[in-house]
């Protein structure tokens, strides 16, 4: 017997599906309503007998266990497989190199206690004033793991050997420098810092802020085989559900955009950490909730951050044919709106202040069309030849 089907002998993809969904009976099978797609006639069953499950709706997808779990938790196989296999108790043996996976996350919670630890020290005195500044509050700070890196060039790396973690490993995580003489340091000194976390919540990276307004003023690990930032989304471990239960995901720039919203108690928002949103990140999001709200910084900037993610990575302008063909935008239409903030204010101060009302702003986010058009007229000379004809082009679909 293969590891997968040892795997499904000891799972039971009722267990497994009622997790995530609500079931009844229905004879010797189960059903529900499908949690891909909105219906109000259950249309999605599950078969106790043959272990499968399928969409009898607009849908039309199923699979086994495997598959269940790849599309709720945008799960590759790989993950899944090591996910369902710690459950039902198997061994996986040709799995070796998700070993070395581990030992990452595991020097990157290494690294995370000691900033953290250090946070609470005389030197990291400015970092806590400057929290504090921002009103971010001691919940905050323990519920997201803020730290403080120190100043000291070595001070990383003497606790990483303190606990026997081979150096090399922790360049590879990108919390040293190696230079060309062989010798390392620390990459992150003297900076407010922000664990990034998996969708798992596995300490991937980190993102660190300037304290001495050295520039650049943020920075943030390298690409490593834990991490990569144009697949990361800041605070989505803590989101998802928050983001499927109301069938809404709120997409900020910042950490301290998320920091704030998820203090007051908006769950449901994650950051594309200063980016403008990449496809890799829209993959994650997509089949948790059917509407999106686009809440990026409306100064000039912020404008063509959210141009590029509608570009790049939801796809609406550019080639409707190819982009119906894209299994990230098969099946139900995504609904996208975008938030204008008071200019000058980004959602971190705009959640902050006195008076203002974030839910009845995301609620009140304009339309994509009604967000594009007067965006989109100000890449053109109207009163040019051709120009009312360019705008036309880009918005068609």
């Amino acid at each position: 017997m293969s590891e997968i089907d040892e795997i499904k002998s000891k799972l039971d993809v009722v267990d497994i599906v009622s997790e995530k969904v609500r079931l009844q009976r229905a004879g010797r099978n189960y059903k529900a309503n499908c949690p891909f797609h909105s219906e109000k006639t259950p249309s999605f069953i599950v078969d106790p007998g043959r272990q499968s499950w399928r969409c009898f709706g607009s849908c039309g997808v199923g699979g086994d266990v495997f598959s269940f779990v790849m599309k709720t938790e945008n799960m590759e196989f790989s993950d899944a497989l090591r996910m369902l296999a710690q459950r039902a108790g198997v061994e996986l043996r040709g799995y070796k190199k998700n070993e070395s996976r581990d030992s990452y996350f595991e020097i990157n919670k290494i690294a995370l206690d000691f900033y953290k630890d250090a946070l609470l020290t005389d030197e990291a005195h400015s970092a806590r004033i400057y929290l504090k500044s921002r009103g971010v509050d001691q919940t905050s700070i323990e519920n997201f793991g803020l730290g403080y890196s120190p100043r000291g060039r070595d001070s990383l790396k003497s606790h990483l050997l303190f606990h026997d973690v081979d150096l090399g490993n922790a360049v590879e995580c990108g919390l040293l420098n190696k230079f060309e003489d062989g010798t390392t340091r620390d990459f992150f000194w003297g900076r407010l810092m922000f664990p990034i976390f998996d969708r798992s919540g596995r300490p991937a990276g980190f993102g660190a802020r300037s304290m001495d307004d050295s520039m650049p003023k943020y920075i943030n690990t390298a690409a490593t085989p834990v991490f990569d930032k144009r697949s990361t989304l800041y605070g989505f471990h803590m989101a998802r559900e928050a983001i499927r239960d109301s069938d809404l995901g709120v997409i900020v720039e910042g950490y301290m955009d998320v920091i704030a919203a998820h203090e007051y108690g908006y769950k449901n928002v994650v950051a594309s950490m200063g980016t403008a949103l990449t496809a890799e990140q829209v993959r994650q999001l997509k089949n948790l909730a059917s509407t999106f709200v686009l809440a990026l910084d409306q100064d000039v900037a912020g404008q063509e951050a959210t141009l590029r993610s509608l570009e790049s990575a939801w796809q609406i302008f550019g080639d409707s044919n190819k982009r119906s063909r894209d299994p990230l935008f098969a099946g139900n239409p995504t609904k996208i709106n975008v938030v204008s903030l008071p200019e000058g204010k980004d959602p971190d101060e705009f959640i902050r202040s006195e008076g203002s009302d974030w839910e009845m702003v995301v609620n009140g986010a304009l339309p994509l069309m009604e967000y594009l058009i007067p965006v989109v007229s100000g890449r053109f000379d109207l009163d040019g030849p051709g120009g009312k004809g360019r705008v036309v082009e880009s918005l068609a679909p």
